[in-house]
């Protein structure tokens, strides 16, 4: 409790006391609040909100071999998903669970019959909302008699279920302390992002479009009917409503195009565009600002709004809310992005996640029509939410008449953060999963993974030790949460790189889309920074306290005589505090990230601290572990983060940053440290780690043929360098690297 309230008196007084404010508000207001969700039926409401404009005007290619994708739309259209580490599994109400981690629950909600009338949604959603709910579900009769409803409520790793009769807000209180479950699930199902990779699939594969396009409809009805607007699980967390809009919308949006034998029911259509207009209200009143801590997540609600905004026809409600979302756009990449572009959660997977929501947004942006960017000069500015307002039009950075409406400014930073992206891009085509990593993407346009037997995936992840009993397919997908091509390649639609433009080769369907290139104030230099310090020579560097040392060189056995210095760059992002050494044979990280501009709670930071991942000839050397899981399992959520997970110096197991107890330390640490560089030279740098009355140096040397690590402390120390027994590559996944 202590360390909480440390916590809580580390923000500015005028942000405390603005907390305390709006914490009381929020506790007087939410009985009337959570009585209006569940006794009244929002949908219901008649709203004319046409969806009126297309952004993905996709062409059909026979660039792509359908085949190996064969499977997802077989899996899909069986309502089986494999998502944050669950395996191919199936998700109706009867499915019994595989359990994760020895954990299992029993929570399966008795339906004898999916009856035509739809009264087995009373078992689901509240009185208030069966009449409109049953409208949806019959649709879904008339159109597939013979779909199965998906179990949205659902953990479908572990068994348990949460209820959608109640306020959302009171959804994780339903959960709390009971190990094993995990939130995420339902949520990251809940995005739906599986929906537009199913119209792409349908275009590609000419004989199952009608098929899919029901399938959408269905399923989007299925959703719609027992996840009423406000209630349960899936309006629990706003950045999921954000990402499920906008995967809604585009997947729409390419169905519609391509719909040239009117199979999208109009009921349907009817249906979608007004439950798509009170998604826009749902996140104005949820939106997830607070004073001194907001972060991807309201990114993701603006992200959210805009696709609302800028699909739907103009009118005095929707010219503000994309008013608003451009406002706060340019907000969220003032704030959340330094000057070098890198991301303020130290984290390369948040990173590349704010960075994918931001780039999608400035792809939207740019296509927008000009008749519809002229409702930016005549919108209504004040109070769009209760928590930000919307200024008025001399105040704002957008420019309403030039061609394109973001500032330089905007897209300095935005290409910063791409190219960051292409720098930590190891030579496997993935980013190493530096802090945390949920996996987390906004649009997912293209599968973008492998094709395994059942047999290697088995083998291979230890998280599906349970689910192998159960599956009884041949092959199995597995999807590379750790690869940037998809953002680098969109990158290459607005940015003219030749490095982005390497990348979006690389993306069949993204480099589909017409490019809208964008010229750059000035220019930008992406492979190093080196001029932006005066660093010390290694020689002028005091060492007298370091009296405990060590040194470690890493080499190769194989027979290349080529020097590992040929080509050799030092990329450093100072705000981020993140090096990157690159040559023909070398690719290397080394981690400082403890600037004390980052995030206010260092939520998604480790103690990673002088931490290096390495490369030679292409073959991983060292490894971050990455992070596997957050809430389920408290214990191997603080394992990954913790200093002896990592390949730096461990003073007696002591935490470079500690976490407080319970739930609240999972994503919060004490920000103890302290890095500062040091030195730098052509082929070595040197870092200084300071926390706890504990002083320690990392050098990095590049000699002619290894890599040379030489370790100095004030206090008695080891040197880690031992592979993590598990590698998480994506969330809830988990690999066995080396033996017990």
């Amino acid at each position: 409790m202590l360390k909480k309230i440390r916590y809580f008196l580390s923000f500015p007084p005028h942000v405390i006391i603005k907390k305390i404010r709006s914490h009381i508000k929020e506790i007087l207001r939410a009985p009337f609040i959570q009585l209006r969700h569940e006794k009244t039926d929002l949908r219901e409401k008649s709203i004319s909100n046409p969806i009126y404009y297309s952004f993905f005007d996709l062409p059909i290619t026979s660039r792509i071999q359908i085949d190996p994708y064969q499977f997802l739309i077989d899996h899909w259209l069986d309502h089986r998903f494999n998502l944050l580490g669950s395996g191919w599994v199936y998700n109706q109400y009867s499915t019994q669970a595989c359990g994760i981690e020895g954990y299992k629950y029993h929570h399966n909600l008795s339906i004898e019959k999916f009856d035509n009338e739809g009264t087995w949604l009373k078992e689901i959603i509240p009185t208030a909302h069966f009449v409109e709910s049953k409208k949806y579900w019959r649709i879904i009769q008339e159109i597939n008699p013979n779909y199965i409803p998906i179990d949205w409520q659902k953990d479908f790793k572990s068994g348990f279920r949460w209820k959608s009769k109640k306020w959302h807000r009171t959804q994780s209180n339903i959960s709390k302390g009971v190990k094993g479950v995990d939130i995420k699930t339902p949520w990251e199902l809940s995005r739906l992002q599986h929906l537009p990779q199913l119209a792409i699939l349908g275009i590609l594969e000419k004989s199952k479009a009608k098929q899919l396009m029901i399938e959408f409809q269905c399923q989007v009805l299925d959703f719609l009917s027992t996840n009423p607007i406000g209630l349960g699980v899936n309006f629990a967390c706003t950045m999921d409503v954000g990402i499920r809009v906008a995967n809604l919308l585009v997947a729409y949006d390419l169905f519609q195009q391509h719909d040239h034998f009117q199979n999208l029911d109009e009921h349907f259509k009817s249906i979608f565009e007004k439950n798509i207009f009170h998604y826009g209200e749902f996140i104005l009143n949820n939106l997830e600002y607070k004073d001194g801590v907001n972060n991807n997540h309201y990114l993701a609600n603006i992200a959210g709004l805009l696709f609302i905004a800028a699909y739907s026809k103009s009118n005095s409600t929707t010219d503000q809310w994309l008013a608003f979302a451009i406002q706060e756009l340019i907000y969220c990449i003032d704030h959340h992005f330094f000057e070098d572009g890198t991301n303020f959660e130290g984290s390369t997977g948040y990173h590349m996640f704010s960075s994918e929501m931001l780039t999608w947004s400035t792809f939207l942006i740019q296509r927008i029509p000009r008749e519809r960017l002229s409702s930016l000069s005549r919108y209504t500015p004040g109070a769009v939410s209760k928590s930000r307002l919307l200024k008025p039009l001399n105040q704002q950075q957008f420019l309403i008449n030039k061609e394109i409406i973001l500032p330089d400014s905007f897209f300095d930073k935005l290409y910063r953060s791409i190219l960051f992206i292409a720098n930590i891009t190891g030579p496997n085509l993935t980013i190493p999963a530096i802090g945390d990593h949920d996996s987390g993407r906004f649009l997912k346009i293209f599968p973008f993974g492998q094709l395994l037997t059942h047999r290697n995936a088995i083998k291979i992840y230890k998280n599906l030790k349970a689910y192998g009993q159960n599956y009884d397919g041949d092959f199995f997908w597995d999807e590379n949460d750790l690869s940037p091509i998809p953002l680098l390649a969109l990158g290459g639609l607005l940015f003219d790189n030749q490095i982005l433009n390497y990348y979006k080769k690389l993306h069949p369907i993204i480099s589909s889309f017409k490019p809208t290139p964008i010229t750059l104030s000035k220019s930008i230099e992406s492979n190093t920074i080196k001029s932006n310090f005066i660093y010390n020579s290694w020689n002028s560097i005091p060492l007298e306290e370091y009296k405990f040392t060590s040194t470690k060189s890493f080499t190769t056995d194989t027979n290349n005589e080529q020097s590992f210095t040929d080509n050799l760059k030092f990329i450093t992002y100072p705000n981020f505090q993140l090096t990157i050494i690159k040559s023909d044979r070398l690719f290397l990280t080394f981690s400082g990230l403890s600037n004390p501009k980052m995030h206010s709670a260092w939520g998604h930071v480790h103690n990673d601290k002088l931490s290096i991942t390495l490369f030679i000839d292409n073959k991983s050397i060292l490894i971050d572990p990455g992070t596997y899981l957050y809430t389920p399992i408290p214990e191997k959520r603080l394992a990954f983060r913790s200093v002896t997970a990592h390949a730096t110096l461990i003073v007696e197991e002591i935490e470079q940053n500690n976490w407080p107890n319970g739930n609240t330390g999972l994503f919060v640490l004490d920000k103890s440290t302290r890095i500062d560089y040091l030195a730098l030279d052509q082929n070595s740098i040197a870092l200084q780690l300071s926390y706890k009355k504990i002083k320690q140096i990392r050098r990095i040397e590049i000699l002619s043929n290894a890599v040379k690590i030489s370790d100095f402390s004030n206090v008695p120390f080891k040197s880690n360098f031992t592979l993590p027994e598990f590698y998480s590559n994506g969330y809830g996944k988990l690999l066995k690297i080396r033996n017990e």
